[in-house]
């Protein structure tokens, strides 16, 4: 017996293989990329992957080890909360810019009635006048051939513009090109605090106008 594609089995995903090979990377150019990040072979890194996934600690295991292991396993949502969230501690650490935060960031959420491929980020620098457009994507896939378009177009707009940056895809390994644009300690959970200091100065200010 046939069962229809709607039919419910559990324990099975049905997914499109022309879908996930769109959206998909090699897991070797995921390996080099992270082993390059962290200062390991990717032979190591791809080892210690598959140790985990059998829920084994590896010998020789270390910080790098560690990071590796953070970099192959944080999902997009993840990523993109902590892209907020360092947006927002540079605001809160940075000087304002005319009176305003320094950065204004924009996430597109999703396509519905607007046209497909758009970059996830943008990002205004109000200092250097210069805006950065990327796509976030976990350490194991790749942009879609639409959203690949829109960074191709946006990047040839860029030639001769100062101005306009695009970044191409942001994933864990290279998050701390993000970190550097903004400014702030690439070291992981050193500037989550920045949020509550931002806040008290922002309360400092708002006495001192108040006062004059």
């Amino acid at each position: 017996m046939r069962l229809p594609k709607s039919f419910p089995i559990r324990g099975v995903a049905r997914r499109s293989p022309v879908r996930v090979a769109k959206g998909a990377t090699s897991l070797k150019a995921a390996y080099e990329r992270v082993g390059k990040a962290v200062g390991l072979p990717a032979r190591d890194v791809a080892e210690c992957y598959r140790l985990t996934k059998r829920h084994i600690t590896p010998p020789n295991y270390t910080k790098k080890h560690h990071d590796a292991m953070w970099m192959l396993g944080l999902s997009e949502r993840t990523l993109e909360e902590h892209i907020r969230r360092l947006i927002m501690d540079a605001n809160a650490l940075q000087p304002l810019v005319d009176g305003r935060p320094r950065f204004k960031y924009q996430h597109h959420w999703t396509s519905i009635n607007s046209g497909s491929g758009w970059p996830d980020d943008v990002l205004i620098d109000r200092k250097w006048n210069r805006v950065y457009f990327w796509e976030n994507k976990r350490e194991t896939e790749s942009p879609r051939d639409d959203q690949q378009e829109w960074l191709d177009d946006l990047a040839a707009c860029a030639t001769g513009s100062p101005g306009l940056v695009v970044l191409g895809t942001i994933r864990p390994s290279n998050y701390s090109v993000l970190v550097d644009i903004v400014g702030l300690s690439p070291e992981p959970g050193q500037a989550h605090r920045a949020e509550q200091d931002g806040q008290d100065q922002q309360r400092d200010r708002v006495g001192q106008v108040d006062v004059d």
